[in-house]
């Protein structure tokens, strides 16, 4: 039921098999990736605090509370690269907490119940959603702000619904259910 943090300075960090009991904060100041499945019962936030880093995971994580994710990058608009890419999470809903992205942020899940918020996304590229299971659905109701372009993709039943502060621009999207 601890809590944990591990910073790793300026060295790349490749997060292994780890299970934390409480909340779980990781700041480095170089990329961010997977070699080994999550298993977290608290929250988790991951932190590329130098510019252009990214943060990439691919393994089946088992996040039981909000995961929030910031990058930086000093450039202005679109034109980041700090990155976030999520792929692998198929156990559990993904649920996105407060996160400030200087790049693009990609997130596709198997699981059967979709992606959701529960803080705002503050994403200054372009941002893709995608859920593949039969009724998995894309909620993302804070008032998120989307430099770029939008992308949302579910599986038949599967809704999508999305709310801004600000202007949105949908990309090519294909919703199964409602949007």
């Amino acid at each position: 039921t601890g809590n944990a943090s591990l910073d790793n300075g300026t060295t790349a960090l490749d997060l292994g098999i780890s299970t934390v009991g409480g909340d779980l904060t990781v700041p480095s100041g170089a990329n961010i990736t997977d070699s080994g499945v999550l298993t977290v019962g608290g929250t988790s936030s991951f932190i590329a605090d130098v510019n252009d880093r990214t943060i990439i995971f691919t393994e089946n994580h088992a996040f039981t509370g909000a995961i929030s994710f910031t990058t930086t990058d000093d450039e202005t608009g679109d034109a980041n690269d700090a990155d976030v890419s999520v792929t692998g999470i198929s156990g559990t809903e993904v649920k996105l907490g407060a996160s400030t992205v200087k790049g693009d942020l990609t997130v596709t899940t198997s699981n059967t119940t979709g992606i959701s918020d529960t803080g705002i996304l503050t994403i200054h590229g372009n941002s893709t959603f995608t859920t593949t299971e039969t009724e998995a659905a894309i909620d993302l109701d804070s008032a998120n702000l989307f430099t770029g372009w939008v992308a949302l993709a579910t599986a038949t039943g599967g809704d999508a619904k999305i709310t801004t502060g600000d202007l949105l621009e949908i990309n090519t999207s294909t919703v199964g259910g409602t949007l």
